[in-house]
């Protein structure tokens, strides 16, 4: 008797073990997701293993399967005639020679990647990239046998042995490594470097609200180096503060011209001539592109068209679920389109979720409950809104604030 129940332990253990193993082998071995091929790795996230495409510009998606895309695997992509990459926020780890070997001129790593492993883009053409500030170590070679001038790094970064190349990693420790953008001046020219000075101020300018001043430096940028993309691209941007859009168009032109794939040149572009066209050409390069279908979403509404520009604020949303302005035309379209109320109630006070810090969503709900005439709540949101603007601006929020308080009787 305890011979037959051993022999059926013994059956029922193999058999076990030969469905465990089946069902390890099916979790680990890659799965396809158009040209993308994929495996589970061990927290049951989605890593990348494989591309089976034709190259070019390559958009790598976000999730699969509802599940993140959190890595992309050694050798993924591998010498496969690619020239632009585009990672997705969730990425956080890129493996051994995973872009190595192929013709990238551009690479947009993502907000959240964490580690560039060893050899990871080696061997492409790559004159500059930017490492954003979450990178905490770059390895071995990463980016060896690229002809990179320009390297915009954060602080802190662990660099292993020649991993940028061309003598950064000396420029970056020199520099206490701060954040910064690191140039390479030892093989240009003193016009190069002359121009480059230029911009960088115009830069700086910028980020502080100095468009005029920022506008000549850039415009001084230019007058050294004629092709200089990014100095036309940011003094177009500067124009629409000071000059107006129009000063602007024939900057993003000139950018387009020499980079017919220069996503924000059409972005801006567009923005400065409420160009569908131009918001569709952003899609077909980069379809998850947010931005995008927010500023598509608001020419549809210009041109009252409520069906499309509500399609565009959802899919928005569904690739940013952060990015309060997807929330703020969908809160648009509830309030004045559907007459919907409730539903734009919740996107506007979705944006003070998002962003407790901005005015944008406390103005909106305190719109809709002033029209409601709900004066309590409209004076409660544009007190907050006041604490979130500029001094100059705060006069329309208190006088709004004051005759909602008439209206109420305080």
């Amino acid at each position: 008797m305890n011979k037959n129940i051993n022999q059926v332990l013994k059956k029922t253990i193999f058999i076990l073990e030969i469905l465990f193993f089946i069902f390890f082998i099916s979790c680990n071995i890659s799965k396809r997701f158009g040209d993308f091929k994929w495996a589970y790795d061990e927290y049951e996230n989605i890593r990348i293993t494989g591309y089976t495409g034709s190259g070019g510009l390559v958009t790598v998606p976000a999730m699969i399967n509802n599940k993140p895309i959190t890595s992309i695997g050694n050798k993924a992509f591998f010498k496969k005639n690619i020239t632009n990459i585009i990672l997705p926020d969730s990425i956080t780890l890129i493996g051994k020679q995973s872009f190595s070997s192929n013709r990238l001129i551009n690479v947009n790593i993502g907000n959240n990647v964490k580690s560039i492993s060893n050899l990871a883009f080696s061997n492409n053409e790559l004159s500059f990239i930017n490492i954003p500030n979450n990178v905490i170590f770059i390895g071995e070679e990463a980016f060896k046998d690229n002809p990179l001038i320009r390297v915009k790094i954060g602080a802190n970064v662990n660099i292993e042995n020649n991993a940028i190349g061309n003598g950064f990693e000396n420029i970056y420790i020199s520099n206490a490594r701060v954040a910064d953008t690191l140039l390479r001046t030892d093989t240009y020219n003193s016009n190069w470097s002359s121009a480059w000075s230029h911009y960088k101020r115009g830069e700086d300018l910028r980020n502080e609200g100095n468009f005029t001043d920022a506008v000549k430096e850039y415009t001084s940028a230019i007058q050294i180096d004629p092709d200089f993309i990014d100095a036309y691209l940011y003094r177009g941007i500067s124009y629409k503060y000071t000059v107006g859009w129009s000063h602007s168009i024939p900057d993003f032109n000139h950018v387009i011209q020499i980079d017919s794939k220069n996503i924000n040149a059409f972005l801006e572009r567009g923005k400065a001539t409420n160009n569908i066209s131009d918001f569709n050409h952003v899609l077909s390069l980069d379809p998850n592109n947010a931005e995008a279908y927010i500023e598509r979403a608001k020419c549809y509404g210009l041109a009252g068209d409520s069906s499309r520009q509500l399609a565009d604020a959802n899919k928005a949303i569904q690739i940013d679920p952060t990015n309060i302005w997807g929330y703020h035309i969908r809160g648009h379209y509830y309030q004045f389109r559907a007459k919907n109320y409730s539903k734009a109630i919740d996107d506007y006070s979705m944006m003070t979720l998002i962003a407790p810090d901005k005015y944008y969503g406390y103005d909106s709900l305190a719109g809709i409950y002033f029209d409601q005439k709900n004066y309590t709540k409209a004076i409660e949101n544009w007190e907050k809104a006041l604490k979130f603007v500029p001094e100059n601006w705060g006069g329309g929020f208190k006088d709004n604030i004051s005759y909602a308080k008439k209206l109420r009787g305080w």
